[in-house]
């Protein structure tokens, strides 16, 4: 008797799992160009610390759960226009998710957003400007402890697409993905 998973199901009946392109995982040491290509990271960030994901230059950048801006559109060399959202305490640590290379933010620091909301637009600033994506990250810092952010990988916390008609748990960090798919 075969089993089949639920995504490898859902692959069979539709021809797909549904899911936004994925560039550059968390770890990778290359840059993967949308030509399947790759080069070698800047040596500035050797490392990548998050998730590039494949967009549409203007499309929305989603907020990938609910939280208090705490940047919005700052900009530096490598990740260009940025925007970074805490998302409280959770087991006794803070929570942060960051978007670079955003072609503009669409908030302010200090304003709530919800799941799903519009926080910027896919770009190309900052140091990978061939080709238009947004950067994902998520940071952990537990107060009282740590003195700079600790970057760990958001993709074990990603649970799909952002689904308005869905309900997603509070009491611990559930995260969508930050573009439509």
């Amino acid at each position: 008797m075969l089993l089949l998973g639920a995504g490898m199901l859902g692959f069979l009946l539709t021809g797909f799992v549904r899911g936004p392109r994925i560039l550059s995982t968390y770890g990778d040491t290359h840059v993967r160009l949308p030509d399947g290509s790759s080069v070698p990271r800047d040596p500035r960030s050797p490392v990548h610390a998050g998730i590039d994901i494949g967009g549409r230059y203007g499309q929305p950048a989603l907020a990938t759960a609910d939280g208090i801006v705490f940047l919005a559109g700052t900009e530096d060399e490598l990740c260009g226009i940025r925007v970074v959202i805490d998302h409280g305490l959770f087991d006794g640590a803070r929570f942060y998710t960051g978007y670079c290379h955003l072609a503009e933010s669409t908030v302010k620091e200090g304003q709530g957003v919800k799941r799903g909301e519009a926080i910027g637009v896919v770009g190309r600033t900052g140091l990978w400007r061939p080709y238009e994506h947004a950067h994902f990250d998520l940071q952990k810092v537990v107060p009282e402890k740590d003195v700079r952010w600790n970057f760990i990988d958001p993709e074990p916390f990603v649970v799909g697409c952002f689904d308005p008609g869905r309900t997603y748990p509070t009491e611990r960090v559930v995260l969508t993905w930050p573009v439509k798919c």
